[in-house]
């Protein structure tokens, strides 16, 4: 296990997370007033705070933590939706990745995994409606 490999390959999930809070922006700018606000800001608040966990993780192992990313391609929930589907397999990969170590892992699965699984509900109900 290389700790610098691994909080580089961190950072690549870092940038997902950052992307992600800028596209939930857009969505609120774009759905908030018809949709709930609450549920997207909820939403932008936890890939907020999975960016920042993960990039104290990343500082921690010595490597400089990515600050900026480009925003997601944004055009409907269903986007969303699979903007979310593709975060959850880079997840899925850094859990059986062996340069990412175990409290990474162990963030991830407890907290990061769970929490953009449940994204998916959300934007399911976005999606299918009440």
């Amino acid at each position: 296990m290389n700790r610098q490999r691994g909080a580089e390959k961190i950072n690549v999930l870092v940038k997902d997370e950052l992307a992600a809070v800028e596209t939930y922006r857009l969505a609120m700018e774009k759905f908030g007033v018809l949709t709930g606000f609450e549920e997207l800001r909820r939403i932008e608040n936890d890939h907020e705070r999975a960016a920042a966990l993960l990039q104290a993780e990343v500082a921690e192992r010595g490597v400089e933590p990515v600050t900026n990313s480009r925003i997601w391609r944004f055009a409907s929930f269903k986007t969303l939706k699979r903007r979310e589907k593709h975060a959850i397999r880079h997840y899925e990969r850094a859990l059986e990745d062996r340069d990412v170590d175990g409290p990474i892992k162990a963030l991830i699965s407890s907290q990061l995994l769970p929490s953009t699984r449940g994204h998916l509900f959300v934007l399911d109900g976005y999606l299918h409606g009440p």
